[in-house]
């Protein structure tokens, strides 16, 4: 379908749905990144963001997930309900529900300005999401079939048959791989049992600057919920950590700073959630994990490019940390 076909689409026959308005401009949900883009979520203005599914469980999922959270005082975008109360709708055997959109603008700069400070509020921050993803956990997993992921095991399994291929062809430097594939052997071999003693909820699995709203610089709300499941909680902070080093990793001047904006974040988010020690010695290995687990993405959507930039930040956070 074109993009004018699509729109006209939108307009005529699925925000009438839920919109009086004659006019409204429609636009795809970008978030300034090729690698990642969204094909099933667009703007409606400046108001509200529609969302897409094949799945009827999963589009259901979304709107539970939006109103347990709300029920807790944390900000995220709220369903609304069609002009005949439905919170959500079929058409052509896809389902749509329409949510209101956070204002404010994503991070996308974590160094700019103060970033100490701000490494230290991101942490509070992702500490009062899983402060209450943590209450809404058992609900979730009586309602609906939460997927429950030790995400090693993709590292351990299929991810690892796709990154042996690929450090095969792989040119970067001998010393580089050196310093990689003692590393990569030691999360293969060792973390696993350490991964399975880490305290376990539903987490955001997403949790990047881009997926976080801001407001004069304080928090305005959180977004896309999509990929949440169970898993450890460790894996969140971690991935925001590693977020912010790819984030300026090709700029000197950031990359220095980010071990200090790392370890602050940690402080913060230390600062509401109560880490136990095997979190404490697992966070080095989990961003390994994580940046391995990019890898194989990578790899898999033809992205070598940005495998070799990944196999080089786990080098440099292990010299740095």
């Amino acid at each position: 379908m074109s993009e004018t076909s699509k729109n006209d689409n939108f307009t005529n026959d699925i925000l009438p749905l839920w919109i009086h308005e004659k006019e409204i401009e429609l636009s795809d949900e970008e978030k300034n990144d090729k690698v990642y883009s969204k094909t099933n979520v667009w703007s409606v203005g400046d108001d509200y963001i529609l969302k897409m599914s094949n799945s009827e469980e999963d589009i259901k999922h979304k709107i539970y997930v939006s109103q347990l959270l709300l029920n807790e005082g944390i900000p995220v975008p709220k369903v609304i309900g069609s002009l005949e109360g439905n919170t959500y709708i079929k058409i052509n055997n896809k389902f749509y529900a329409l949510f209101t959109k956070i204002k404010g603008e994503a991070l996308f700069d974590y160094y700019k300005g103060n970033y100490i400070a701000r490494a230290y509020y991101l942490g509070k921050c992702l500490g009062k999401l899983h402060k209450a993803l943590e209450k809404i956990t058992d609900n979730l997993d009586d309602n609906y079939m939460i997927y429950d992921n030790y995400t090693i095991s993709e590292v351990n399994t299929w991810g690892k048959e796709d990154i042996d291929e690929y450090l095969k062809r792989c040119n970067l430097p001998k010393k580089d791989m050196d310093t990689f594939n003692k590393i990569y052997l030691n999360i293969i071999d060792n973390f696993e049992k350490d991964y399975k003693k880490l305290p376990r909820q539903i987490i955001h699995r997403d949790f990047h600057g881009k997926n976080i709203i801001f407001n004069n610089g304080r928090l305005a709300g959180y977004t896309d919920f999509d990929l949440n499941e169970k898993n450890a909680r460790l894996y969140d902070l971690c991935y925001l950590c590693t977020g912010a080093l790819a984030s300026g990793f090709d700029n000197l001047s950031k990359r220095k700073k980010w071990p200090a904006f790392a370890r602050k974040v940690i402080l913060g988010y230390k600062s509401i959630v109560e880490m136990n020690i095997d979190e404490e010695k697992s966070i080095k290995n989990m961003l390994y994990m994580i940046q391995l687990i990019m890898m194989k993405y990578f790899i898999k959507n033809n992205y070598e490019y940005i495998a070799d930039v990944n196999i080089k930040m786990i080098n440099y956070i292990s010299e740095v940390w």
